[in-house]
Order: structure tokens, then C-alpha cells, then sequence
């Protein structure tokens, strides 16, 4: 199963969500180590980032002598000619980013830097991590990837969910499976919205508060997200003019019920919907 946890309309305090985001690799990766990469949300649009190796999460990676790689690669130990990096979308300064979806992954399929979460489309303007399985995603489109996640991607762009949430029911019809996904986009109003979503499978999510950011976390795993909290505490930062070891401060942290689906506005984290879905088809667990 993989690991996902989304960072909705941080209001304060952003520049200390990179402590969060180094904590939160590890954390999730110790049992999904398939890749990891995250997409981060601000007004000025989305910047993506993806590594192939879990242990090189958050480093430059190293600029590769092609001379022997581009013919001999795939008979190399390691394959180091194979794309280990992604980056997409212009980089943006911290203080700007009011979201982020965070995933690492436990493959299904075929392990690769195109099959990495997130999934981006190629205008930047849509975002998705999942968490679960596909089995009818033979059925769809995927121009990006091989992986049963693109075809949420596909359905939801499709259906043109953003601007249109009450389309959401007919995505849960289309899919066979189990999901649990974060998603950015544009809605009808050209606001950037986070969808996040859940079907009755073994996919889990708990949302819990934030006070360190003045935002909603939403994650796979209660303990998962509460180890983060802890790890988080080596890192230290001036509040109120005090120089005090850092955690995310939460709430309680609640399950998110079957068949859910929920919207906030990426920057400001409003919540602007929340409404149970009825829908036709059942998971598998």
C-alpha cells in the first residue's frame, strides 16, 4: 500500500514546511520505497518533483557521464542510465506554498520514474497522487505513465471534475478498485482547488489540524502522520520570538468515512464542499 499525505492551505509559518517535507520521506518510505516525489501549490502555480531512489529524496541528483550509459546502460549494475529524477514546473520559494501532496509508493506494476507519483498533466495544471488499486484501468486512456494511478487522472480530467464536482459520483462508477487520492486543479471560477477523495476500500485517510500552519493534514495512516509530528521535533525555529522545537501541533486526528469526498480552496484551505458519494460500484479489499 502506498503512502500519501496532503498539506491543505498552509496560512502561516510556510517556510517550515520543507522541515515537514524532510521529515515525511523517510517516514513514508520505510515500507513503500518504489519512488517518491511531491507536487507543491501556490498562487504562481504547481512545481513537482519526483526520485526513482527513496534514499535520494531531497538531494540534487548527480550529473551522469553519458559516454559509457547511453549504449551500455541497461547491461550496467543499477541501470544508471536509467531516469532516476523528474522536476516539473518552476521552482518556487516556500513562503508561497500553501499546499503539497506527498507520495511514496509500493508498486503494482512496473517500477519507473514516469510511474511516480504524482501524476502531472502536461500543462501544469493538474496534479494527482492515489493511494489503492485499479483494476479496470486497462479501460483508459494513460499518455503518461503505465500505472493503474493515471487512470483516476484520466477519469477525472474526463469528466471535468474541477469544474464540475457533481460529476464526482460518475468517477466512482467508472472505477473498479480502491482509491484514496489527493488532486489539484482549476475549478469553473479559475480558483485552484485540492480534491480529496475516498472510495469503501482498504484505502484509507485521517484529517487532522494543523496549528503550526493553520491548516488541514490528511494523511493514510493516524500513527503514520503522528510519527511525522514526532520527527519533526529535531528541527528547531524562532515563534514568538522563541526558539522552540517545531512539531505540526495537531488536533485530534478523525478517519474519513467511506465514500467521501471533500474540497478546499488550495490557497486559503476554506472548505468548499464535503458530501458523501453514492455509487454503484464496490471495491475490492
Amino acid at each position: 500500500m502506498c503512502r500519501i499525505l496532503t498539506i491543505v492551505g498552509a496560512k502561516k509559518n510556510q517556510a517550515l514546511l520543507e522541515d515537514l517535507l524532510v521529515s515525511a520521506g523517510p517516514i513514508m518510505s520505510r515500507f513503500n520505497d518504489d519512488g517518491i516525489g511531491y507536487t507543491l501549490v501556490s498562487k504562481k502555480g504547481l512545481s513537482t518533483y519526483k526520485w526513482l531512489d527513496n534514499k535520494e529524496f531531497y538531494t540534487t541528483p548527480p550529473v551522469i557521464d553519458k559516454t559509457v550509459t547511453k549504449y551500455l546502460g541497461n547491461v550496467l549494475k543499477g541501470n544508471p542510465s536509467a531516469k532516476k529524477y523528474m522536476k516539473q514546473g518552476e521552482s518556487l520559494n516556500w513562503d508561497d506554498v500553501t499546499s503539497i501532496l506527498l507520495h511514496t509508493r509500493k508498486s503494482t506494476n512496473t517500477i519507473g520514474i514516469n510511474n511516480t507519483h504524482p501524476f502531472v498533466t502536461k500543462d501544469n495544471k493538474t496534479s494527482l497522487i492515489h493511494n489503492g488499486q485499479i483494476s479496470n484501468h486497462m479501460m483508459f486512456d494513460k499518455t503518461l505513465s503505465t500505472c493503474d494511478s493515471e487512470a483516476i487522472l484520466t477519469v477525472y480530467n474526463d469528466l471535468n471534475v474541477a469544474a464540475n464536482p457533481n460529476a464526482m459520483s460518475e468517477l466512482f462508477n467508472r472505477l473498479t478498485g480502491t482509491f484514496a487520492v489527493a488532486v489539484t486543479s482549476i475549478d469553473s471560477d479559475g480558483r485552484r482547488i485540492l480534491d480529496v477523495f475516498r472510495n469503501d476500500g482498504y484505502a484509507t485517510l485521517f484529517v487532522g489540524y494543523s496549528k503550526l500552519f493553520s491548516c488541514y493534514v490528511i494523511g493514510t495512516k493516524d500513527d503514520m502522520i503522528n510519527d511525522i509530528n514526532r520527527d519533526m521535533s529535531k528541527y528547531t525555529a524562532v515563534i514568538n520570538k522563541k526558539e522552540v522545537p517545531i512539531n505540526l501541533d495537531l488536533s485530534n486526528l478523525f478517519e474519513v468515512s467511506d465514500n467521501s469526498h471533500m474540497r478546499f480552496d488550495a490557497i486559503t484551505g476554506e472548505v468548499l464542499l464535503t458530501t458523501t458519494i453514492e455509487s454503484k460500484v464496490r471495491s475490492f479489499n
